[in-house]
């Protein structure tokens, strides 16, 4: 082997090296392409089912193409592009209005029956922020709240120490996608399936620790969750415990090409078919019995009437009587407390005024329709209202609706026909859905305690710093586009060597994209779309050979490690040194460009050349080409031969260029002392990224963090105090065991405050509520059976307080849920207008931040909940050693 040869098979197993996925890269890959385009299939499929929403996911990028290149601590970005589903929306050219710059174009919408009504005042363009902020014209009704809920459920899942997760949504003006940041501190993903698919663990599903989830899918329905749920949720929940042995037996529970497998014997099997028709069953017979008790009551109701009117009549003949003496308030019959009671002398004598407030009977009645109304208003301000965001989440600007004359609203929306006052009425609810999704999505005083300690505690000089691994999602709302466009006109019949004729007309025929992006130069960015070739990449990427794939990586290998941010890498050059202060650097060279240049370069030369032995010679010319567009500071789109990539919209100040030009040589003079010293640069990475990581069994807490109960060996539920009947799981309580327990110690102080026998030995806390339960018998006429109806109907809010609480004593648990409750009746009764039709506006008066007799939420709903539920879900999952003893059922 001559010199120049052996030098030649040295630089290839170099470029081989640095272009190789990796352990990492390869799971990466199958994730992608069997996980994730996976379930951003099943979501589109999901939602276009759904009549309020029109939302397709697709993947494009480095990584749905294969070309990816990760970091010791940056696995890089998935782009998910979201397009609407309905062909009718679909762009056709003559919509199209192309503009100076060959890249960017407006959309003539005025005239499109579904995009008509998101034009603004007098122009007859497309905004560009009904695209970016998911117009329901557009994506459909529920988009923009759907968005929503992934952001506050992001935001959640950041302040969940469990998870080992931190996310960053950012929606910049500059940027076409909404990018979601995260940093994760649980180390590599080869680590993690390596623990999943050891037989030695397994992940806990005890029913105790879901019911919570069942019962809150019940109650969105309006259904009761029932027992006979909960034993169906108990048999799935050890199907999915068969399922998780079976495949964890054969090695298969972690591998992405068995994932749409493990989600078909999950949610699709025979069994799970057969326990989802059990479900529709006894919801179908609930449904029927409910209705039948309706038409008693009803029928009651009439008898009740009929004979009440004739009575009066008998009595009015008789010459009078007990006519207004109430027949609700057995346990007060004492004629010599009747000075004590006014609302009993008002039903004595109707001579007396019946003092504002509620009525006889009203109370309970209001306080069934507030659960019933505080769902509505909630699922109202969630899903209907087009305006309601909050205001750190730039999805939907408050007023956009009334700045659009031509939009539809619908029938039910809060928005009044006279703009300034549902203007008002937009800002009152957005307030009181803010306050509401702050009140259950923050952080409870004990979270923010630890919080502010584990910050401490990370700030002493003996803690070890984590570097966390980073990586992102691009969310790119797109329009799609049919045919192709007049300024590429001119690729379609280029002359090349790849691809084949055939790829070009299936690229042409399956169209382009248009995403939210305006020319650095343009007077009116705001109806400015940028034409997107992702869709195209895409195909030409399944056209790409191995070699191909691996020189692209390389060469982004030496972009990432060598050329990027060149003001912070150079340390010799002053003038790098100066661009540093006046400009971002990181805009300078950009992997696009790569990507230019790279489908330029197989573009122009034979497929046969881009083979293993000659990779030498592959990654030469694509530096080659490189340097020559840095020079000449001229780099053409590959799809649109006219822009240059160079220019401003790209390179904030050409003299990077240059610099940059410098270090493209030093990699062609020298390609193995640079890549050293990237090798270094990562394996200084490397090195702090596995800093801290605890003692290699797979959890990583942040110095100062202490390991959750269970990891310590230690029971977080509390102890079941005496008296209680109810079954404890292996890590919760049962939920309808917590009902019969709730009821009767509500069916304790209901007897107590019935009972005329003074409170002695009976302890403060018990005292209190019976003497709260006592004046509001008083004042509002209450019976037992009154009482009985509210406990009963404020169980589905009292489940969450007296699950989650972390009272050890059960009594105490559920006497604080009761003391929420009597608050909420005390509020209720302090209003004037509290008869049943006025439910709604009593709930949105709870929830108004601003009103003049602020609710308390924490005696509803505790503070947190959100998170709280969050957390106790993590914690659900936490891998558990397995024990062959203890049968599955």
């Amino acid at each position: 082997m001559t010199p120049e040869q052996e030098n030649t098979h040295k630089l290839n197993t170099l470029f081989r090296s640095m272009g190789q996925r990796g352990i990492e890269g390869e799971l990466w890959k199958e994730h992608t392409e069997h996980c994730v385009v996976y379930i951003l299939r099943g979501v589109s499929k999901f939602l276009s089912r759904n009549g309020n929403n029109s939302m397709m996911f697709q993947a494009y990028g480095s990584a749905a193409e294969d070309l990816k290149s990760m970091a010791p601590n940056d696995v890089g970005d998935l782009d998910i592009v979201i397009t609407p589903s309905s062909d009718a929306l679909i762009i056709q050219d003559e919509m199209i209005e192309y503009s100076e710059n060959p890249m960017h174009v407006r959309i003539k919408a005025v005239g499109h029956k579904n995009l008509r009504s998101c034009v603004v005042g007098d122009t007859q363009y497309l905004p560009s922020s009904a695209l970016k902020n998911f117009h329901s014209a557009i994506y459909g009704k529920s988009a923009p709240y759907f968005m929503k809920t992934v952001i506050q459920m992001l935001q959640v899942m950041s302040r969940t120490e469990e998870m080992k997760i931190a996310f960053e949504w950012r929606n910049k003006d500059a940027c076409p996608a909404l990018q979601i940041d995260y940093k994760q501190r649980f180390g590599a993903i080869s680590g993690e399936i390596k623990r999943l698919n050891n037989p030695n663990t397994s992940i806990n599903v005890d029913v105790a620790d879901w019911e919570w989830f069942a019962h809150a899918l019940c109650s969105s329905r309006g259904i009761e969750y029932s027992k006979e749920h909960a034993s169906v949720i108990k048999e799935y929940l050890d199907h999915a415990k068969e399922v998780q042995r079976s495949f964890q037996e054969k090695g298969l529970l972690a591998k992405p090409e068995t994932f749409p497998l493990l989600l078909q014997e999950l949610a699709c099997s025979d069994r799970v078919r057969n326990l989802k028709e059990r479900v529709r069953e006894i919801e179908s017979r609930m449904e029927n019995e409910s209705g039948r008790k309706e038409e008693c009551g009803s029928s009651r109701e009439a008898q009740q009437k009929d004979s009440q009117v004739a009575e009066k009549c008998d009595e009015k003949k008789r010459g009078g009587g007990n006519e207004g003496r109430s027949l609700s308030t057995p346990f007060l019959e004492h004629e010599g407390e009747k000075s004590e009671c006014p609302s009993l002398q008002t039903a004595i004598d109707p001579t007396i005024e019946e003092p504002s407030g509620c009525s006889e009977n009203e109370m309970p009645k209001l306080t069934t329709e507030i659960t019933k109304g505080e769902k509505h208003v909630i699922n109202k301000n969630k899903s209907e209202d087009e305006g309601l965001m909050n205001e750190d989440i730039p999805i939907l600007k408050p007023n956009e609706e009334q700045q659009n004359p031509g939009s539809t609203v619908p029938e039910d929306a809060f928005i009044e026909a006279d703009p300034q006052k549902g203007e008002e009425d937009l800002k009152t609810l957005l307030s009181q859905t803010d306050r509401f999704f702050q009140h259950i999505f923050c952080q409870s005083k004990a979270q923010a305690t630890n919080t502010e300690q584990d910050s401490k505690e990370q700030k002493t000089p003996n803690s070890t710093p984590v570097t966390p691994i980073v990586g992102g999602f691009d969310l790119v709302p797109a329009l799609k586009c049919s045919g192709w466009p007049k300024v590429a006109m001119e690729w379609i019949n280029r002359e090349r060597y790849w691809p084949s004729p055939d790829i070009v007309a299936k690229v042409v025929h399956e169209g382009f994209h248009l995403v939210v992006k305006s020319s650095k130069k343009d007077i009116a960015p705001e109806c400015d779309f940028r034409l997107s070739f992702s869709h195209a990449e895409y195909l030409l990427s399944k056209e790409m050979n191995d070699t191909q794939r691996d020189c692209y990586r390389c060469l982004k290998t030496f972009h990432r490690g060598y050329l990027k941010n060149e003001a912070e890498t150079s340390s010799s050059s002053e003038e790098a040194k100066s661009l540093m202060k006046t400009t971002e650097m990181s805009k300078g060279l950009v992997t696009f460009h790569l990507k230019n240049i790279f489908l330029k370069t197989i573009e122009s030369t034979d497929p046969e050349m881009w083979n293993d032995d000659n990779r030498t010679e592959c990654m030469r010319m694509l530096f080659g080409n490189l340097l020559q567009t840095l020079i000449e500071r001229d780099l053409r789109h590959y799809f649109v031969n006219s822009y240059n990539l160079f220019g401003a919209d790209y390179i904030a100040n050409p003299e990077i260029l240059d610099c940059l030009a410098e270090k493209v040589v030093k990699i062609i003079d020298d390609p193995e002392g640079v890549a050293k010293c990237i090798e270094e640069k990562e394996k200084k990475l490397q090195k702090g990224d596995n800093a801290g990581k605890g003692s290699g069994d797979g959890q990583s807490f942040r110095p100062g963090v202490a390991k959750p109960e269970k990891e310590q060996g230690k029971s977080p539920m509390p102890a079941i105090s005496p008296g209680m009947s109810a079954v404890q799981g292996s890590s919760g309580y049962r939920y309808h065991d917590l009902r019969d327990t709730y009821l009767a110690i509500g069916q304790e102080l209901i007897g107590m405050a019935f009972n005329e026998d003074p409170l002695l030995d009976v302890p403060d806390t018990e005292r209190r509520l019976v003497e709260d339960l006592r004046e509001l018998i008083v004042k509002h006429k209450m019976t037992a059976e009154n009482f009985s109806k509210v406990f009963q109907s404020f169980w589905s809010l009292a489940y969450y307080k007296v699950w989650l609480n972390p009272e050890p004593d059960m009594r105490k648990r559920m006497l604080n849920a009761f003391q929420g409750l009597i608050e909420m009746a005390k509020y209720v009764a302090r209003q004037g207008d509290c008869i049943p039709e006025n439910a709604e506006a009593i709930v949105a008066r709870i929830v108004d931040p601003h009103a003049e007799d602020r609710f308390d939420l924490n005696n509803l709903l505790p503070a947190g909940l959100g998170t709280q539920l969050f957390t106790r879900f993590v914690n659900s999952i936490e891998r558990q050693p397995a024990d062959e003893d203890i049968p599955l059922d």
